[in-house]
């Protein structure tokens, strides 16, 4: 069983919005230079995977994903 809370929800929203809302917190990172690139702790949705070590790819950050307990997640973090 899952320990995560959810603390927002985007229950009038189409998936692609809160998958956006996601990758936007952690682009915003990878632009703004910080050392160790992660989602605080939590893992991220599976669909934004790639688009994130996409993102890393281009900012010279070293994207690392590793299999999450959790269905559609998986964890992530870069340097």
């Amino acid at each position: 069983m899952s320990k995560m809370k959810l603390l927002i929800s985007f229950n009038d929203c189409p998936e692609d919005f809160v998958q956006g809302t996601e990758f936007g917190r952690i682009f915003e990172k990878i632009e703004r230079g910080d050392d160790e690139v992660c989602n605080n702790g939590f893992p991220v949705r599976l669909q934004n995977q790639e688009l994130i070590h996409q993102a890393c790819k281009v900012y010279d950050y070293t994207s690392q994903f590793s299999e999450c307990t959790t269905k559609g997640w998986v964890n992530f973090k870069s340097n």
